[in-house]
């Protein structure tokens, strides 16, 4: 929980840390989209979504103890940030935030552990694959 917890901090509204690690990532994605382009080898960035991000009671209970109000977090700010970045770069992306939220119904995780369990990685694996047998956007 204490993982979650410092972990989730990214999350709440103003954090800086996002505003921090983000230039430094996309740089980076960036000379990786170059090296690719030169070579001709297709890009195509996964984001991963941490447990928080899917499970709802973990949600809340990480909420309640950051003690800051369900307003100032939002879940879903970084992949939305990342993805509004690597569009400007032309740097192909899939978030699998949405397809494990729709299979949360299903424990994707380990227990007590932020690693996919074998149902995680097969809902990974369907999205991904999904993903790659349409053509370039």
């Amino acid at each position: 929980m204490e993982l979650a917890v410092a972990r989730s901090r990214i999350y709440v509204e103003d954090n800086p840390g996002l505003r921090r690690g983000l230039p430094d990532a996309l740089a980076s994605l960036t000379r990786i989209r170059d090296i690719c382009r030169e070579r001709r080898i297709e890009l195509l960035v996964v984001g991963i979504p941490d447990e928080v991000q899917v499970d709802a009671d973990l949600q809340r209970e990480v909420i309640r103890r950051l003690g800051i109000e369900p307003s100032r977090i939002d879940f879903t700010a970084p992949n939305r940030a990342l993805a509004d970045e690597l569009r400007q770069r032309g740097i192909r992306y899939l978030d699998l935030l949405l397809p494990f939220r729709g299979a949360a119904a299903t424990r994707l995780y380990k227990p007590r552990d932020s690693h996919w369990n074998i149902a995680g990685n097969r809902r990974a694996a369907e999205a991904i694959a999904a993903h790659i047998s349409v053509p370039s956007r």
